[in-house]
């Protein structure tokens, strides 16, 4: 997915480095790369934080809890690739605000269904960045986001099915506005299985 503009601020938490030292029992299945406690554990977070990602988003992502506060990440075996070339999640983190912490949490995450017409008017948006038919013609899901930093935003899933039912491309957006303007989303990225080995 190519994206035209790409918000500065940059909101992807990334390892820092396949060497790093795993010596705590808070990393998160297939994560790795990262320092000795970055992770926490998250039966701790706040009582108001939303730790469980609804279905179907449920199917492409999950909460991590960090030192850089919450976010979503891909499942274990997978990663999310983002046009700037990194790999990374979506945080908790407020782009207004100067300093992650890890008080920075969802409050919520809730699946918003698009109508007919909804789904329309996002493709027709999208397609003033996107060019591949495969992402233009998936299916859409939108989740809601609401985050302890006061931040408001909506995550979209472009997911391409075969005839036969079974997923053939997976693709990421986090929007401010509902993706409007299109040109104004900070973050796309592809969902890639991660291969053995």
């Amino acid at each position: 997915m190519r994206v035209t503009k790409v918000a500065a601020l940059c909101l992807l938490v990334s390892g820092t480095g396949a060497g790093a030292v795993q010596a705590d029992d808070n990393v998160p299945a297939g994560v790795s790369g990262f320092p000795p406690g970055y992770f926490l554990p998250c039966a701790k977070a706040p009582k108001a934080a939303v730790l469980v990602v609804p279905a179907p988003f449920n199917r492409f992502m999950r909460v991590l809890c960090t030192r850089a506060g919450h976010a979503l990440a891909p499942l274990p075996g997978f990663r999310w690739s983002f046009t700037n070339g990194s790999d990374g999640w979506l945080t908790a983190i407020n782009p207004k605000t100067p300093q992650p912490a890890p008080e920075d949490y969802f409050t919520r995450l809730a699946t918003a269904p698009l109508s007919v017409a909804e789904v329309a008017a996002f493709r027709a948006r999208l397609k003033t960045v996107v060019k591949n038919p495969a992402i233009l013609t998936a299916d859409v899901m939108r989740l809601q986001v609401d985050t302890s930093t006061a931040d408001h935003k909506q995550e979209y899933l472009m997911i391409g099915h075969a005839p036969g039912g079974q997923v053939t491309g997976a693709w990421g957006m986090e929007c401010y506005n509902d993706c409007n303007p299109m040109e104004a989303s900070p973050w796309a990225f592809t969902i890639f299985a991660v291969k053995p080995g």
